[in-house]
């Protein structure tokens, strides 16, 4: 259970542009910059979501947001191959947990995936960490042992109460590692269940410049 509380999901912050009750402003996107090789020791790698949707809570009707989500990367990938994994995996992981924590997501996304599926709704991709050149660094541990595969699940362990009456998000709230279900239609069969996701503790991760 301690593991399992470990691991959490900040997509959730993204539903604070989203929300049918937010009065907030979005944050916009976030412009890809390169980054610096990754060090052979480095086993999380930080991950930006940039997310498109339409809202009439928005400025202009459109929400432009962007949410940070480190993640560990997973056993066996090697690190060179860290930025492919925020692109394909976390991309289709954000895409997805979108839906869990906002009923409406499927309207909200559709005008930017007008074919089904993710479209140009979530683009996900390396960047780096402050203070760093380099999008990867090295946990304490965590990330080099297998986490808990938590299913998410609206009712039980991630919806939507990760965001509070006053529009502050609360991620621990959201304790899930894997999503089974919570697709749009026309989103492909194989896109769940996801790939399964770890989120370091914050506190336990040391990027370097």
């Amino acid at each position: 259970m301690r593991l399992a509380r470990r691991v959490l999901v900040v997509v959730a912050f993204a539903v604070l542009a989203l929300h049918p009750a937010c009065v907030c402003k979005p944050n916009g996107h976030v412009d890809p910059v390169p980054v610096a090789p990754p060090l052979p020791s480095d086993d999380v790698v930080n991950c930006i979501c940039n997310v498109s949707a339409t809202n009439e809570h928005c400025p202009d009707g459109v929400c432009l947001a962007h949410l940070t989500i480190p993640v560990c990367i997973p056993p066996g990938l090697p690190v060179e191959e860290a930025a492919t994994f925020c692109e394909q995996a976390i991309t289709n992981v954000a895409y997805h947990m979108m839906k869990v924590v906002s009923e409406n997501w499927c309207d909200y996304k559709s005008q930017f995936a007008p074919a089904g599926g993710v479209g140009e709704s979530m683009h996900c991709f390396a960047y780096p960490f402050e203070g760093s050149a380099r999008a990867t660094a090295a946990d304490e541990g965590f990330c080099r042992t297998q986490c808990p595969r938590v299913v998410c699940d609206y009712d039980k362990n991630c919806g939507g109460d990760v965001q509070d009456t006053t529009g502050e998000v609360h991620p621990e709230r959201c304790e899930c590692s894997v999503i089974t279900l919570h697709g749009c239609p026309g989103d492909p069969a194989s896109d769940l269940p996801t790939a399964q996701f770890c989120r370091p503790p914050e506190k336990t991760v040391h990027p370097t410049p």
